[in-house]
């Protein structure tokens, strides 16, 4: 993960970060409505969107079982707009929002998840890049 990068994951229950291979093609109808373009990265994953910007992650395992990931792009002036979409597509799946960085669920409400991103590390280095040491 770049310095930029914030990062955050899907949840339909608390800790619960798989899906099951049966909610795959609601996952994928909702990710057409992201405006972003998708790629395969490597076998059973796929990334939607920029790989070093704004985008959201869906990873297969063997079993079919899914996990998907959003990052974001602390720099980036589409972010706002991302985000809102981001947003939609959990709230429409049903989930939450997971940070690690910051040990914490979200609602999936751009103004929540907009909060979120200007305590992390990736916003102190989007305003300060000069400032952040490795």
């Amino acid at each position: 993960m770049a310095a930029w990068q914030f990062d955050l994951g899907f949840s339909r229950a608390p800790g619960g970060t798989n899906f099951p291979p049966s909610f795959r093609p609601q996952v994928e109808a909702g990710l057409r409505n992201v405006d972003v373009v998708s790629s395969k990265m490597l076998d059973g994953w796929t990334v939607n969107g920029d790989e070093l910007g704004n985008r959201i992650d869906l990873v297969a395992n063997d079993d079919g079982e899914f996990e998907l990931a959003a990052r974001l792009d602390a720099r980036a002036a589409t972010t706002d707009q991302f985000v809102a979409q981001l947003c939609d597509l959990a709230a429409s799946l049903g989930c939450k929002l997971q940070s690690d960085g910051l040990e914490s669920t979200l609602e999936p409400r751009p103004d929540v998840v907009k909060q979120a991103l200007q305590k992390s590390s990736a916003w102190r280095y989007a305003l300060d890049p000069a400032g952040i040491r490795p």
